[in-house]
């Protein structure tokens, strides 16, 4: 299986926003996982969109999380993806 592309909306100085990153940060040391962060503060229209809902999680470009979005979350998400592939492996 491919990596799996995760996006995190937010800001810098968010704690949620932190906690969302390290979740997926430390997820990636067991699973193929890509993360991008954006900085909404670099567009008026995204900050429009997600300031009120900071962080903001998408997997696959599809919205899976937002505020307050604990790691036991994430990893339900992810495991479910991953259910029956084992653990290291790149089978597509």
């Amino acid at each position: 299986m491919n990596a799996l592309r995760f996006t995190v909306y937010g800001k810098p100085g968010c704690a949620l926003c932190e906690k969302a990153l390290d979740a997926i940060r430390i997820l990636s040391r067991t699973y193929p996982l890509q993360l991008t962060y954006v900085n909404i503060l670099e567009d008026p229209g995204l900050y429009a969109r997600y300031h009120d809902r900071i962080p903001v999680v998408l997997l696959e470009g599809e919205e899976v999380a937002e505020g307050r979005v604990p790691f036991a979350s994430i990893e339900a998400i992810v495991r479910s993806r991953f259910r029956g592939i084992p653990r290291g492996s790149s089978r597509v």
